[in-house]
């Protein structure tokens, strides 16, 4: 995950004597956080992009996933996300506008790209496990869970223009920041 844009990448290393096909499927999850889950998601196929366009009515939240590698990704009915997993076939998606949405879809699958955006974010995690609290005890699974929650502190730290940085819990649909109960972040 790059540290200063919304994409994630995924890189996959694929040593194989012959050529072959990965095919990737998955389960759209377009639910929004309440209160503006309030219907309208939907996700088409973009071939000019090579990528899985996710997106709702007024085209205000806008996604891609893809590749530069796709040969073939299946037909998705919009509206109808749960008849058939989408899936893509590789051959070896928190933008505000779809343009520049597809712009970052593009950058990131540039050759090198996800390579130098991994390099910066294990720097980033090396640089967060150096500083700050340690613990020195005997028991080295504790010592290496700290490390870990560092980590995973650092990366639910979110910042969202309309109301500011804070925690995001990942197992909950409302942000952590900017909320009376501010509880979720634990979750």
């Amino acid at each position: 995950m790059p540290l200063d844009k919304p994409a994630v990448i995924m890189l996959l290393e694929v040593d194989a004597i012959r050529p072959m096909d990965i095919i990737a499927r998955f389960s759209p999850d377009i639910h929004f956080a309440w209160p503006a889950a309030l219907g309208g998601q939907y996700l088409v196929w973009e071939q000019t992009a090579r990528a899985f366009l996710f997106s709702k009515g007024k085209q205000s939240v806008n996604a891609f996933l893809g590749s530069p590698a796709v040969t073939q990704a299946s037909d998705v009915l919009a509206h109808m996300l749960a008849a058939a997993p989408p899936q893509l076939v590789l051959g070896v998606g928190n933008a505000n506008d779809r343009d520049s949405a597809l712009a970052l879809f593009r950058e990131l699958s540039a050759p090198g790209a996800a390579e130098r955006e991994w390099k910066k974010r294990v720097a980033h995690q090396d640089s967060l496990i150096s500083t700050g609290l340690r613990v020195r005890s005997p028991d080295t699974l504790l010592n290496r869970a700290v490390e870990y929650a560092k980590i995973n502190l650092d990366e639910s730290f979110v910042c969202n223009p309309d109301l500011g940085c804070g925690l995001s819990g990942a197992a909950s649909d409302r942000p952590g920041f900017g909320w009376f109960y501010d509880g979720d972040a634990g979750d």
